[in-house]
């Protein structure tokens, strides 16, 4: 017989020793995986609104020195054609004025078409008014066409380009921005469902917040967790880092919403009622 060794099973229970004992590692914290990232900080996070009026003004300055005729033309431009220098900093004050700056949930390209256009023609106008008023006679009319037409198509071209990436990005699931639910039922998980089904929206469902969730069977699914109940708004924002909260209760009693939605105002996050959130899909949410 071969000289195996086998162990007899008992029923005495045995102590637990410490050399067997091991940490499990923590449950990653929902939506940090959504914050971090050169990708995530340029496209979603706080380096969109830096990212944007970069490139608008990189290309407004190409657009100039073209039109000016190369950078030697423009280190040794005369008085007369000094004016359109001021080009790039003029049209990138108009576009923040005209609230073209501010993130949206879906960026359309022809809703900015009309702002843009109208502020690159009045920035084009105010600097020549600036050379009226500088040298006495505007910059010529050659040179100031050629830089109105060269800016419109930089500032054009810039943010299609830099849409075409973000909705990339998006699309892709390489970037998004985590965002609270507040009511778990048939409602909170439809409007997950949607996020998850459209990601070009750029938001991802990272937690519930529901005093009484019903079960998961009973709402068609939740692909996230219930962090808590409404009053646990502060430690769930504080675990996932959101900046974005959506109210998705069926019905619900104004009291139990009006203090969640007044701490959110106070923590700085954006909240979105359904179904006026997908009904104004442009509408500014950060």
């Amino acid at each position: 017989m071969d000289d195996s060794r086998i162990t007899q099973q008992t029923s005495t229970a045995l102590p637990l020793r410490s050399q067997l004992m091991r940490v499990a590692p923590g449950p990653r914290a929902p939506g940090q995986e959504f914050v971090r990232g050169p990708l995530q900080w340029a496209l979603e996070g706080p380096g969109w609104a830096v990212v944007r009026p970069a490139v608008d003004f990189a290309l407004l300055c190409g657009a100039v020195v073209l039109a000016l005729g190369g950078v030697r033309a423009t280190l040794h431009t005369s008085a007369v054609r000094a004016p359109m220098l001021a080009l790039p900093l003029v049209v990138l004050l108009l576009l923040y004025l005209r609230g073209l700056y501010r993130t949206r949930l879906r960026a359309l390209v022809l809703d900015g078409v009309v702002p843009v256009i109208s502020a690159v023609s009045v920035g084009a106008m105010m600097v020549a008014i600036l050379g009226l008023f500088v040298n006495g006679q505007m910059p010529y009319q050659s040179l100031w066409v050629r830089g109105w037409l060269l800016a419109l198509l930089a500032v054009g071209s810039g943010r299609v380009i830099l849409s075409l990436a973000q909705g990339w990005a998006r699309g892709r699931r390489l970037v998004g921005k985590p965002v609270l639910i507040m009511g778990a039922g048939s409602v909170g998980a439809q409007v997950a469902r949607r996020l998850e089904q459209h990601p070009e929206y750029g938001l991802v469902p990272v937690g519930f917040l529901d005093q009484d969730p019903p079960p998961i069977a009973a709402v068609g699914g939740r692909n996230a967790p219930v962090l808590g109940a409404i009053e646990d708004l502060d430690e769930a924002v504080a675990q996932t880092g959101v900046k974005h909260l959506i109210v998705a209760f069926s019905s619900v009693a104004d009291a139990q919403v009006s203090r969640p939605i007044q701490r959110c105002q106070e923590l700085g996050i954006e909240v979105s009622v359904v179904p006026r959130m997908f009904d104004t899909i442009n509408s500014r949410v950060g």
